[in-house]
């Protein structure tokens, strides 16, 4: 008996305006079977932030009212399944940051402060680009039990009170071997 199971694609649409969906995806259903033994376990998850706290519909916002300077996290719980390898990720502004000095450093981790994913960068222009090393293995190895992703900001000459605008997406892209062994228990 042949046993298949359905995925969600995830896909993040920019507009020409320059907008994004708000860290929201559509879903289309495929199956994830491919071959007695063959299965497409990699999957990308997009999520957004952005300096604005208030009416804001990013995925996290970072309290651009607090006035200091502190690097401030943002948590997107549970977004890696456990069992998964993270084998490439992506920080990319999308919207140029403003306000007083118009700086934030950034760093992508899977704890608060954490820089495991993507080090210490200063995306603050729209269409800058961080991103893994191509070719370097998984970006973080398999563990037993899901995990967060964490954005870290820092304005490290003003404070978040002088912020006006700034919007990022952090795309990660995963093997999901949680998923395979449960479509298909040897």
């Amino acid at each position: 008996m042949k046993r298949t199971i359905t995925f969600w694609l995830i896909v993040a649409v920019m507009a020409v305006t320059g907008t994004a969906q708000q860290g929201r995806y559509a879903g289309v259903s495929a199956t994830r079977k491919v071959g007695e033994d063959t299965y497409l376990a990699t999957k990308t998850v997009i999520k957004t932030f952005s300096v604005i706290s208030t009416g804001s519909l990013d995925d996290c916002q970072f309290d651009n009212t607090a006035e200091n300077s502190d690097e401030q996290p943002c948590e997107i719980a549970g977004i890696i399944p456990a069992y998964a390898e993270i084998v490439s990720a992506q920080l990319r502004c999308f919207e140029t940051v403003a306000g007083g000095v118009a700086v934030i450093a950034a760093t992508v981790g899977t704890s608060s402060g954490g820089d495991e994913v993507l080090g210490a960068s200063n995306p603050d222009s729209a269409n800058d680009i961080e991103a893994t090393v191509a070719g370097n293995g998984p970006v973080i190895v398999a563990t037993n039990a899901a995990r967060s992703i964490w954005l870290n900001g820092d304005p490290p000459i003003d404070n978040w009170n002088t912020k006006t605008a700034g919007r990022w997406a952090v795309i990660i892209t995963y093997i999901d071997y949680g998923a395979v062994y449960t479509a298909d228990v040897p």
